[in-house]
């Protein structure tokens, strides 16, 4: 059994962090055939656009989730391998009464009936399906991805609030040996038994664990005094490691969990993590991101797409729609030869390049400005493309609409050919 150690965080940032959804419209079906986290991203937020009515009393959960499945956009299926650990099985009895609620509320009322006070069971997307299982099983269901938050690492507003809003690691007493079972000493108050009115365990032998647990090794107490201190995190590190402590802190494995973890790179930050826990990574940061007044997140990439299909875009979507973006972005055709994603500052320069062994070196210079006037996002650019011969560049202004602007901007080549080199930029 884990440990579980107690939470406690401000009601405020409680409040915005517990809550977090993600606002997206319905997807074309060009926009599902990115990656694997994007559809597994859009498919969770499907489960929020669909409205279910549903009326049925001690059923069992296998026809209930047939019931549910019924109405759900994205294939739904029970890991009942994993459910059977938690001691859930298909016969087990709920009921569920809601009228016109979304998809998502539904399958969150079957997860709180089932499974016991210290695990329910959870909804992730993985391979395709929506998924009802357990938080362990979510380690296997790991995506890694990169978050740009070098922005954010020099508000210190938005680090000090959530540091204040973290929980305080005691320091370890030298003196005194490290509880061996703190799960069995509640705060404040002397060791607990198996059954209320139980004397407390007997102080284990040195080296055969506690009581009852047979010969379980505890830890070298020496050994860990005398091992070098863990290295700091970087700021951006922090960052996001305090946000972990709201988002995901019992999967959190600096925390002893086995399900998120991060690396940093100079604000560039690596976090691997099961798709819900993507989603609310993201809308954190972009929490954040929208408290501070001139950050905006973009989108960048450089996509080679034949250009008979293009035409078919343009033709479907607005010219200066993220829609339009989106569809080549992930397009079946299209050749992503760059992709990233970063966070610009209203009135400073944004400067990207490609990583080296990319196979093309791509530099990309913004400026992004906004007109509170007209409520417009207007972005100065400089790109340029260099693969062998093939040099490209161009350099103009772009006028975004808010919330769902977008641009698609062609790279001109010295000779025109049948594929068309795009430069696609959406803000976040």
């Amino acid at each position: 059994m884990r440990y579980r150690s107690p939470r406690t965080i401000t009601a405020a940032l409680l409040t915005a962090i517990a809550s977090l959804t993600v606002a997206a419209g319905p997807a074309s079906s060009d926009d599902r055939t990115g990656d694997a986290l994007d559809r597994a991203l859009d498919q969770l937020a499907q489960l929020d656009e669909v409205r279910v009515t549903v009326e049925l009393h001690d059923e069992s959960i296998a026809r209930v989730l047939d019931d549910l499945a019924s109405s759900c956009p994205v294939p739904l299926r029970a890991d009942w391998v994993a459910l059977d650990r938690l001691g859930i099985a298909p016969r087990d009895r709920v009921s569920i009464d809601l009228a016109s609620a979304p998809l998502a509320t539904a399958l969150a009322g079957v997860a709180l009936q089932i499974g016991d006070g210290l695990e329910r069971p959870v909804i992730e997307s993985h391979g395709g399906y929506i998924v009802l299982t357990t938080t362990a099983a979510t380690a296997a269901m790991v995506v890694t991805d990169v978050y740009d938050v070098r922005d954010l690492v020099t508000d210190e507003i938005a680090v000090e609030a959530l540091r204040a809003a973290a929980p305080a690691i005691p320091e370890a007493d030298e003196e005194a040996p490290a509880d061996p079972e703190p799960s069995t000493r509640p705060s404040g108050g002397e060791p607990v038994g198996d059954e209320p009115g139980d004397a407390p365990p007997e102080a284990a032998p040195p080296g055969d664990g506690p009581a009852g647990f047979g010969a379980l090794p505890l830890p070298d107490l020496e050994t860990l005094r005398d091992a070098p201190p863990s290295p700091p995190r970087s700021p951006a590190g922090e960052l996001m490691a305090l946000i972990a402590e709201h988002v995901d802190p019992e999967g959190w494995v600096d925390l002893g969990g086995d399900r998120t973890s991060l690396t940093d790179r100079g604000g560039l930050v690596l976090v691997t993590a099961p798709p819900s826990v993507h989603r609310r990574f993201r809308d954190a940061v972009a929490r954040l991101r929208s408290a501070r007044r001139g950050a905006v997140s973009v989108e960048a990439a450089v996509v080679d797409l034949p250009r008979a299909e293009l035409a078919g875009f343009t033709r479907r979507y607005d010219l200066t729609s993220a829609r339009l973006a989106r569809a080549v972005l992930h397009a079946r055709a299209a050749s992503v030869r760059w992709r990233t994603t970063s966070a610009a500052i209203v009135d400073r320069e944004l400067l990207i390049e490609s990583r080296e062994g990319e196979g093309i070196h791509i530099a990309v210079r913004m400026m992004p400005r906004f007109d509170e006037t007209a409520g417009t996002l207007t972005v100065e650019l400089e790109v340029e493309t260099r693969h062998e011969d093939d040099r490209r560049s161009l350099r103009t202004t772009v006028p975004i609409r808010p919330r769902d602007g977008g641009a698609v901007l062609e790279l001109p080549a010295g000779t025109a050919g049948e594929t068309a080199r795009l430069f696609v930029l959406i803000p976040r």
